[in-house]
């Protein structure tokens, strides 16, 4: 009996070690530092020409000067505390919900780590929704801000990334309405308006991935008004370098004609002119949509076709308009039109202003074509300006016109 008592405490023994070892290094969540936003923008130019003056050994310089400024919005805990004098049901009252530390480095490394003796807690980026950069930052290019957070173990590839025109720090450090996160705030959005027409989602694992695929990609852009923040086109990118924009009407041509890669458009709305009365205009909520890429090869290049099956319904007429058969088939036929136009318009500036593919089609040629990829795909933003031909083809279907008929 012993001898069992003997081996029963040595396996006890051995499980605790393994159960309990495994907790080492662990920090509470009370210890932790939140990351739930990052912004990148180029280096202060007084603290670059500061350095130049104080630091005389030039290769020491060439490491320390700053390159990057690092924004890190990190959430203030005490915000979310329960007030149990009031119930148990309110918050914090008016106390902000984060906090913005920035610093600026050599490398985005370097600043963060400036950053860390600022605050009395341990900087974590496990929780990081949001990663901004500004259009100085994305047209000198964007690997160093990406592949630093890849690198970075603690880093979720589902982190949304966008760019703003002015400094990315000004878009954490927008005082919203009750003292919202903006990084929670822009990241709600997208969750309450995935598959509309409007919204672009453009994770970091996904960023990463085009730019060593060397592919067109676009990154949703975000503006501040006042106290809000809202979606406002995108940015356009070749490879790891920002190339030009999209306004919000291109934004919504793109997404008609660009390959799928989550899901359909599922929502959002088309405008089109009244076809008896240029001066109205019959505004169409999309209930849904079907599309089919087609490619065949000829004698210039290959031809894309684009399918697009649409599901509507009218949401706003013209007063007093008492909508027959007749009328539906001639509005389908603008809603066509339409989708038709602004699709071309893009695709000419896709091809030359951008000489960028932005739609996603090397993927497609690369499935469809693979000769053909296997002796282009090197040079394939060119040859997409030079040789593909793409042609949209729109059909809808109006389902409900909710008035008079």
């Amino acid at each position: 009996m012993g001898n069992k008592n003997k081996i029963k405490t040595i396996i006890m023994i051995i499980i605790l070690l393994i159960l309990l070892t495994g907790c080492w290094d662990r920090i509470d969540i009370e210890n932790r530092a939140l990351i739930v936003g990052a912004a990148f923008d180029v280096a202060d130019e007084t603290e670059i020409v500061k350095f130049e003056e104080e630091i005389e050994d030039k290769d020491l310089l060439k490491k320390i000067k700053p390159k990057y400024k690092l924004s890190l919005e990190i959430l203030n805990p005490k915000a979310f505390e329960v007030n149990t004098d009031e119930g148990g049901g309110g918050g914090s009252g008016e106390i902000k919900k984060s906090i913005v530390l920035s610093d600026e480095g050599r490398s985005l490394v370097q600043a963060r780590h400036k950053i860390s003796p600022k605050i009395n807690r341990v900087p974590t980026a496990s929780h990081l929704q949001l990663i901004i950069m500004s259009e100085e930052v994305a047209r000198e290019g964007i690997w160093d801000p990406i592949d630093c957070f890849i690198r970075d173990p603690h880093c979720p590839r589902g982190a949304t990334v966008h760019i703003s025109e002015g400094p990315a720090s000004d878009i954490l450090e927008t005082n919203l309405d009750m003292g919202e996160s903006p990084s929670l705030f822009i990241n709600e959005i997208i969750d309450n308006l995935m598959g509309d027409i409007r919204v672009v989602e453009k994770t970091v694992g996904e960023t990463y991935f085009d730019m060593i695929t060397k592919s067109g990609f676009i990154i949703p852009k975000i503006v501040r008004s006042d106290k809000s923040l809202e979606f406002s086109g995108a940015g356009v990118f070749r490879e790891y370098k920002m190339v030009g924009w999209l306004n919000s009407v291109e934004l919504e041509a793109r997404q008609w004609i660009c390959l799928p890669k989550k899901e359909e458009v599922q929502s959002g709305l088309i405008t089109v002119s009244d076809p008896e009365d240029s001066n109205n205009i019959y505004v169409m909520e999309i209930l849904g949509t079907d599309r089919k890429f087609k490619s065949r090869k000829s004698q210039d290049g290959i031809n894309i076709i684009v399918e697009i099956d649409i599901i509507c319904i009218i949401a706003d007429a013209p007063h007093k308009r008492i909508i027959s058969d007749k009328n539906i088939k001639e509005i389908e036929d603008e809603i066509d039109l339409t989708i038709e136009k602004m699709t071309a318009e893009i695709i000419k500036k896709a091809k030359h202003d951008f000489k960028t593919d932005m739609f996603d089609y090397n993927e497609l040629i690369r499935e469809n074509h693979p000769d053909f990829w296997k002796e282009n795909g090197d040079n394939w933003h060119q040859v997409f300006a030079n040789d593909i031909e793409v042609e949209v083809k729109a059909k809808s279907n109006i389902k409900r016109t909710g008035g008079l008929r």
